[in-house]
């Protein structure tokens, strides 16, 4: 296969399959009035319990300035309360309301319901190919990126051709 039409292909099937994404954890939590973001950090809080936004900020993978934006609108919605560190004012923790903890469960519960409905639709076999092809992705971009980041873009480009053509 042509690297462009590789790389086109691959692209345009990331784009539909996280729209896809979305659209069913928006399904599943609008429900509830949260938004998949919302639901995500109470879920979060829920599985980790109380922490600071710089710290939520990296376990989600998300800018600490987004997180906070959510953070204050689940405080607005007493959901979740902010607590200073006793030994530490300057810090601030983030924690579960006992709604939040209600609310997270019955999110929680519908995001597994939801999964399992989804999950009835594709066979043993074919969710083990699903998986084998989303780890192969990813270990392309990884070592991609690897490659660009410790032997410049020659290097990357050469990785990246025996990677698409299976030579690796």
């Amino acid at each position: 296969m042509d690297t462009i039409l590789f790389n086109n292909t691959i692209r345009t099937l990331m784009r539909s399959i996280n729209l896809e994404m979305a659209h069913v954890m928006n399904q599943n939590f609008q429900p509830l009035g949260l938004s998949t973001s919302q639901a995500l950090v109470l879920i979060e809080l829920f599985r980790r319990g109380p922490t600071r936004v710089c710290r939520l900020s990296e376990q989600m993978e998300m800018p600490a300035s987004n997180i906070s934006t959510i953070c204050n609108r689940l405080e607005k919605s007493g959901l979740v309360r902010r607590i200073r560190d006793s030994e530490d004012q300057r810090r601030v923790h983030i924690e579960l309301t006992d709604a939040g903890v209600s609310l997270t469960t019955a999110a929680e519960e519908r995001m597994l319901k939801k999964q399992q409905e989804l999950a009835n639709f594709v066979s043993t076999q074919d969710k083990q190919i699903i998986i084998d092809g989303l780890t192969k992705l990813n270990d392309l971009f990884h070592r991609t990126r690897l490659a660009l980041t410790s032997d410049g873009e020659e290097d990357a480009a050469e990785e990246t051709r025996r990677i698409t053509e299976g030579s690796f």
